[in-house]
């Protein structure tokens, strides 16, 4: 009795039946047919396009840290040539993208520099490395004493204090 009073009130109707309400809300989804399927595609672009994209994210991952671990292997002992070439593959994964494997190619890169004797161009991988870095991040202890070690072949002792007195104040080093 209620709902067919406040229909007549509306001016609906005297009385409505449930097959009235169900004609109602065909219409009602036939008038909003666009509205609903936009809602549906973007639904099922985030139910299907999330996991892909994770998959994808980490099949890249997996990929760059084979090539990181082929690099690395590649290199034998006593061999500056085959240091060189490393060193050019590790430069390649580091400038792919701004992930960990990316990062460490990094490192690894300017710890070659280092050995081949080019402090100045390890110097400049670690300053590029550390302005990728958070301050939380662990990578960033490596890159300051490679950087620190750079800066002390270099000759530049002001710059290799303040390192020294960063990595101090994160527990690695004692301050001098």
């Amino acid at each position: 009795m209620y709902i067919s009073v406040k229909l007549t009130y509306w001016g609906l109707a005297e009385k409505r039946n449930s097959c009235d309400f169900a004609q109602m809300n065909r219409m009602w989804i036939k008038k909003n047919q666009s509205i609903l399927a936009t809602v549906a595609v973007l639904f099922a672009v985030i139910v299907c396009g999330i996991p892909v994209w994770i998959h994808l994210a980490e099949k890249k991952n997996e990929v760059a840290s084979e090539s990181y671990y082929r690099a690395l292997a590649a290199i034998k002992k006593d061999d500056p040539e085959s240091l060189k070439t490393a060193q050019a593959a590790l430069n390649q994964i580091a400038v792919k993208d701004d992930s960990k494997v990316s990062r460490l190619a990094s490192l690894a890169s300017a710890k070659i520099s280092l050995q081949l004797g080019d402090a100045g161009a390890a110097a400049k991988i670690y300053e590029m490395l550390l302005t990728k870095l958070s301050p939380k991040d662990a990578l960033r202890p490596l890159a300051l004493v490679g950087l620190k070690t750079s800066y002390d072949v270099l000759g530049q002792s002001e710059k290799s204090k303040n390192i020294q007195a960063e990595l101090a104040s994160l527990g690695f080093l004692k301050a001098k």
